[in-house]
């Protein structure tokens, strides 16, 4: 048992174990005035001149429902200002906001409004580390599953529970808490029970995307069909809603991102078909077109999937993204990540190449002449796609490609892949009388550089991640990104192969 007391002139007591929680709470005299004038100007617009204050007038007045249901609307209306960058939240303030709203939780457990109005406050103000410390160790975890529980055709309640999670998730540790503790089961459960509700969708394909960051999460979450299945029928159901697509696209990314496993899965139950029709639905969405490319991207780092993507038409769907939205460095780079790994499989190569391939790689190349990612991944991609054949080898000579290369290996900017790689190229294209002793020596020992598990973390359209990965409050998206380098042996086929995994908290 164990007896917390909060508040001003307030005596809560509450009782938990493994079986419910019983809350007892009396009210030492009337409501303050006060407190009711302070709320009804932060109703009206105007910020809390004291946020500590106001969070503990609310903690004050928790038996009184209606005003608990305004103040938590207040808190969510003003999350984003008050957990600023540019404010500092002290450790007492992060625990004032996780007790109020927590505690009416607890003491309104069957008000459906006052529920879904905490669950949006923590959803915003849990963007906060802090906060997400507090939420974290004062069972904020069990409370917001036991909500989602108990409220299960509440669409708000299902909505806030799930962005609430996926803010949450931003954090490494509670993510995992809140997989140990049964989130992902809610989450799909939700979405699952609301297919035609496009904001429980996006909420809940915003949850598994970060959850997913984490690599036992993704092995837990993928383990199931039915993750799969509900990122999958979120498209289906939602094909014309981009907020949907490509959150579902960033997904299924996280999901596939160094599991092969999981993108023999994705791969056969039709989402390259869902993906590649993401990039038709939302031609002027750079948004989608980028998120498409990624998880096309982490699909492709199967054989099997290399075909598959090829044969529906996924290289031209590659190549018109870029052509259409080639004023977005990241989408630049994400597109030469994803002909990088398609150019991989030796069927693809000469396909590629006919669809203007080498053409777009240059034109980005030319484009990001100072942007070191977009030539990094440009040159894996040409160095994949004349790996093997010198006939490919002599038209990225004819078209320029010697001169490109030696421009980017020369450059400030040159990673240490550029100048390795880069090297092995411009080998290859000025000396065609090794080709054969190199190609035989490489055929079945082909050194495959994967990058994975980068996690993001964003707040609206920020993004926080490697070079720019992204999705709202998110992980492969928070403070740092995570990154890890793997070296994979791949047999019979040439070249560098990217397989990158993120996720994004949205705090909305």
């Amino acid at each position: 048992m164990k007896a917390i007391q909060r508040g001003l002139g307030l005596r809560v007591k509450i009782i938990d174990d493994d079986e419910h929680d019983v809350v007892k709470a009396t009210r030492a005299g009337p409501v303050d005035p006060n407190f009711v004038r302070v709320l009804e100007r932060t109703e009206s617009g105007d910020y809390p001149e004291d946020v500590l204050v106001f969070c503990r007038g609310i903690s004050k007045h928790r038996g009184h429902a209606e005003l608990q249901g305004r103040a938590c609307r207040c808190l969510a209306a003003h999350g984003s200002r008050i957990v600023s960058p540019s404010n500092h939240v002290p450790s007492v303030l992060a625990l004032e906001l996780s007790q109020c709203i927590l505690g009416a939780m607890v003491s309104h457990k069957p008000n459906v409004m006052i529920i879904e109005e905490c669950l949006r406050a923590m959803s915003i103000l849990g963007t906060h580390g802090e906060v997400r410390i507090q939420i974290s160790k004062f069972k904020g975890i069990k409370r917001i599953l036991s909500a989602m529980d108990r409220h299960p055709i509440a669409k708000g309640v299902q909505e806030a529970g799930c962005s609430v999670l996926s803010t949450l998730a931003v954090s490494c540790d509670v993510s995992a808490e809140i997989q140990t503790a049964g989130g992902t089961k809610r989450v799909l459960s939700a979405m699952d029970n609301h297919k035609m509700e496009p904001h429980i969708q996006l909420a809940g394909c915003k949850a598994i995307r970060n959850l997913a960051v984490s690599a036992d999460n993704r092995v837990q979450i993928s383990s199931s069909v039915w993750g799969f299945k509900r990122i999958l029928d979120a498209m289906r159901c939602h094909a014309a809603n981009p907020d949907v697509q490509e959150q579902a696209c960033i997904a299924l990314a996280n999901l596939t991102a160094n599991n092969p496993s999981s993108c023999v899965e994705v791969g056969s139950a039709g989402g390259i078909d869902h993906v590649i029709a993401a990039m038709d639905f939302h031609l002027t969405s750079a948004c989608v077109q980028e998120r498409a490319c990624l998880c096309l991207r982490n699909l492709a780092t199967i054989e099997n999937n290399q075909l598959i993507i090829a044969q529906k038409g996924g290289i031209e769907r590659t190549i018109r993204a870029v052509q259409n939205h080639l004023e977005h460095d990241t989408l630049a780079a994400e597109v030469c990540r994803c002909l990088a790994n398609l150019g991989r499989h030796p069927q693809n190569q000469e396909h590629l190449v006919q669809c203007g391939g080498i053409q777009v790689l240059f034109k980005c190349m030319d484009f990001y002449e100072n942007n070191g990612v977009v030539q990094e991944q440009a040159i894996l991609a040409l160095c994949n796609v004349g790996f093997l054949q010198r006939k490919l080898q002599m038209q990225i000579q004819e078209m320029g490609g010697e001169a490109r290369v030696q421009r980017s290996i020369a450059s400030s900017q040159a990673s240490k892949l550029t100048i390795q790689w880069g090297q092995v190229l411009l080998q290859k294209l000025g000396n065609p009388t090794a080709e054969c002793e190199q190609n035989r020596g490489m055929s079945s020992t082909v050194i495959a550089v994967s990058l994975g598990g980068v996690a993001e973390l964003s707040r609206g359209m920020c993004i926080n991640g490697q070079s720019r990965i992204r999705s709202e409050n998110p992980s492969p998206a928070s403070g740092a990104d995570s990154m890890q380098t793997s070296i994979n042996i791949m047999p019979s086929q040439g070249g560098v192969g990217n397989n990158i995994a993120q996720s994004v908290n949205d705090g909305v």
